[in-house]
């Protein structure tokens, strides 16, 4: 978080991976949007999304949470802190955006997004399972899907996010039915 006057580092905040990977899919959605008014735009918002060192962000201390993205980075100490992302659909998106940096050297492996914890659930009558987010929260299936379409797409282990979401969705409605 930055001083909207100064740009300077707001009080003693973190560099928040999430919130920096929220940034540049917003920039490069706004620049894609107004780059027939202003190319400036595009070309800015793909600057910024070239500068990010993601692997700055991963743990590759063995164990654990090998291969994981940090929560947050602390400039002046302790570093790293405040856990890894675990799976809902921001940290889908901020790990996408990592691995597609058009700076190879700056992109992160996309092995790592298998490193990610995913936790299976169910709610309703259907009992459809879903992997669900470890707060529960409902835009946590949905906030990726606003920047990718993942309609028909399967990853590795045969997950179609859209589905994931969509069943997520209708488990939700239910929870708030009953």
């Amino acid at each position: 978080f930055m001083d909207i006057n100064t740009g300077e580092r707001w009080v003693d905040s973190e560099v928040s991976s999430i919130d920096t990977a929220i940034l540049v899919a917003g920039a490069l959605t706004a620049g894609e949007y107004f780059k027939s008014m202003n190319p400036n735009i595009e070309t800015k918002a793909k600057q910024i999304y070239a500068n990010i060192n993601w692997n700055s962000f991963i743990d590759t201390t063995p164990g654990g949470h090998y291969g994981q993205l940090y929560k947050q980075w602390m400039p002046d100490g302790p570093g790293h802190n405040n856990g890894h992302w675990d799976y809902n659909d921001e940290s889908l998106l901020l790990y996408l955006l990592a691995i597609g940096s058009p700076v190879p050297q700056y992109a992160i492996s996309p092995d790592y997004y298998y490193s990610v914890v995913r936790e299976l659930g169910s709610y309703g009558t259907d009992g459809k399972p879903v992997i669900q987010s470890w707060f529960g929260s409902l835009f946590a299936h949905q906030y990726a899907n606003a920047f990718f379409d993942f309609r028909d797409r399967h990853d590795r282990r045969n997950i179609n996010w859209w589905q994931n979401g969509v069943d997520a969705t209708i488990a939700n409605r239910q929870f708030c039915l009953d």
